[in-house]
């Protein structure tokens, strides 16, 4: 649900989740909030209800998209950001109750990212660079894609990526061509994954 489909879209249509979504693996889907009003203007703003300045959603069209949501997809998990939390002050961040459930949350946080961190984090280039390649291929097994964006991927130098490329061409794994990769022997890049 956004008021900005178009921007959402562009970022979500592309990298590992744009081939997923064309590969079918998952689908992603915006609202545009604006088509659930009931006036004219499509107007989904309204001034505070205590009055001051600014602007807040109005609630009947967040409620109305989601309702369609929920109808068409089936129940979900649903995450509502609101800003009636409490405000982040100086004083708040004195706060030793404060301080001390937030870190609380940090590890909680901490120690459900782990394993997928030093799954992928903390494994060597080669390692990262295969399995990105064997994800991205396509049924010629082909990966479209710049160094620099393989490097941005997965979080690695382009000169690093461009060493560990070459020598997976020297030992005949892949075919380096102008913007892409052609998987030579995917078996091979496997067994790196595997290890």
């Amino acid at each position: 649900m956004t008021l900005f489909p178009d921007s959402l879209d562009a970022m979500l249509n592309v990298s590992i989740l744009g081939r997923a979504q064309q590969r079918g693996y998952i689908a992603i889907q915006s609202h545009q909030i604006r088509q659930y009003t009931t006036n004219k203007q499509m107007q989904v703003d309204d001034y505070p209800y205590g009055g001051g300045r600014g602007a807040i959603m109005q609630a009947d069209p967040l409620y109305r998209c989601w309702s369609h949501i929920v109808e068409t997809y089936g129940p979900g998990r649903t995450i509502f950001l609101s800003p009636c939390g409490r405000t982040f002050t100086q004083a708040v961040a004195r706060d030793p109750e404060l301080a001390m459930s937030m870190l609380q949350y940090l590890a909680r946080t901490v120690r459900l990212l782990s394993e997928q961190l030093d799954d992928m984090a903390f494994r060597p280039v080669p390692w990262r660079l295969a399995r990105f390649l064997l994800s991205g291929a396509d049924r010629l097994s082909t990966v479209h894609s710049t160094q620099d964006e393989m490097a941005a991927s997965i979080s690695a130098s382009r000169v690093t990526v461009s060493r560990t490329l070459n020598d997976f061409a020297r030992r005949g794994w892949v075919e380096l061509g102008y913007r892409e990769v052609r998987l030579l022997r995917p078996e091979e890049l496997r067994a790196l994954c595997q290890s």
